[in-house]
Order: structure tokens, then sequence, then C-alpha cells
């Protein structure tokens, strides 16, 4: 991890001048937290079903990445409609909790600092206007919000010169998401008893698919915030996919996403 973090930055801070940088550098923190966080449920084997929210998120926050990259001319303004969408999103779960202050045990101070909560983020997605166009071609004034990364996903997926990364991160998300609805009983339910946690290849399965989403994914973040980056990226995950396979031969099978039961 450390390794491709050193790749993408060049050992210096990443510093967010526009809405380009920090949209990109904050999908890159929550790639990297959530393949740290895979790594270290998978050695506790009563937290390993968590690991497939982790991946799912991952998953959701490449569709972002993607769709920015996917027309380079437009990646500063189609980074302002990410913006927009994750500031909306914000206002409308803050109003949802202003709306659900009604019992009479609810003091008039903790209503107060919902109403204050909801106003500040009002004011936040108010600035993100100012530099959103109007109209938008790309978001329809709406802002990119988290309901389309599946279909942005799978549309991507089901193209016919699709790329090998686009089929896996599809498959991936659709397992994950599958798996982290209500807890997937099923995965505890095995021929001789239930169990809290789940089989070691199960958890190895979960590795390998987070380390496939942040390598291949990594290249497509640097070239929106560090292009001159790529060779150095391109090494790491040479040596991570022969030496790290050649280390752990388990990890072959996890390269390519999929269900491996």
């Amino acid at each position: 991890m450390l390794q491709l973090s050193d790749a993408l930055t060049g050992g210096d801070d990443l510093d967010a001048e526009n809405a380009l940088e920090r949209v990109m550098t904050g999908l890159w923190f929550g790639l990297v937290s959530r393949a740290t966080a895979v790594g270290a449920l998978a050695d506790v084997p009563i937290a390993r079903a968590a690991m497939y929210d982790c991946l799912r998120t991952m998953c959701e926050a490449i569709a972002h990445v993607t769709w920015i990259t996917a027309r380079p001319p437009d990646m500063l303004a189609r980074a302002v409609c990410i913006e927009l969408g994750q500031a909306k999103a914000d206002v409308h779960n803050r109003r949802r909790l202003v709306t659900i202050q009604n019992a009479p045990w609810i003091s008039d101070q903790i209503r107060s600092a919902f109403r204050h909560s909801l106003e500040e983020g009002e004011r936040a997605e108010e600035l993100v206007r100012v530099d959103h166009a109007t109209p938008c071609p790309r978001c329809r004034g709406r802002g990119r919000g988290e309901g389309t990364a599946s279909s942005w996903l799978r549309d991507r997926a089901s193209r016919r010169d699709a790329a090998v990364e686009d089929v896996n991160r599809y498959t991936i998300w659709v397992w994950c998401s599958a798996y982290a609805h209500q807890l997937a009983p099923q995965l505890h339910t095995r021929e001789e008893a239930n169990y809290v946690d789940l089989p070691e290849v199960r958890a190895q399965q979960a590795v390998g698919w987070a380390m496939q989403l942040l390598l291949t994914s990594t290249p497509e973040i640097a070239y929106a915030l560090r292009p001159d980056a790529a060779d150095d990226i391109r090494g790491v995950r040479t040596w991570w996919e022969r030496d790290m396979v050649e280390r752990y031969p388990w990890l072959r099978s996890h390269l390519v996403g999929g269900r491996r039961d």
C-alpha cells in the first residue's frame, strides 16, 4: 500500500487546489482506507463479512473516478458535478434528521443543533453551485449522486469492447452488494454447522479483490492528479502481480473478479 501511495504522490502530500483535485484526492483516500480495512478484517475471522461492505464502496468510488476520466476535456466540470451530488446528498440526509425531531423528550437545544447543521449543509451546497455550470448537460443540474454508480459500472461492463477491469468491477460490486444486504446470512450457514466467521478462502478472495480494485484504479486517479506517475504505478502493479503471487499462490485465482464458492 505504501509503495503505491509513494508512486502516486512522489512521496509528497497531495494538495487539492480545484474541484478535480479535491474529488480525486478524496476518492483516493477513501479507496486506500477501505482496502486497508479489508486487509485488517481478513485477520479477524469474526469480522470478515464486513469486508464486502468495504469492497462495495470501493467499486462505487471507482465508478466516480472512471466517470470523471471518461471525457478528459470535461474532467474538471465532471468533478464539480460529483461535488454537487455529494453536497445535495449531505443536505438531504441532514434534512431527514430535522424532520424526525418531534418526540416531546427532544430538547429545544437538540432541535436547534440539527437545524443549524442543516443550514451549514445548505450553505455548503450553495458554494458548490457557484462553480457548477447552469444548465449542465452532464448531470442536468442534479449533481452526480451515489445512485448513478451501479448503472455506470453496468454500462461499462456490458460494452462489447469492455476492458477486463470494467467487467471485474461490476462483478465484484454485484456480489458484494448481495453479500452486504441484510448481512448475507446464507454465508454463515455451512453444511456441518452455522458459524459467525467466514472461511479462509473467502477472506483470501476479498483481499485479492481489494488489491485488484486499488491497483487498477490508481492509474486513472493519477491521470487526473499526477500524470507523470504512470510509470511508477505500473511498476508497483507489476511487482505486486509477479512477486506477491509467487509468494502467495492463492492470489492468482483472485486477480479476476467473480464469484468463487
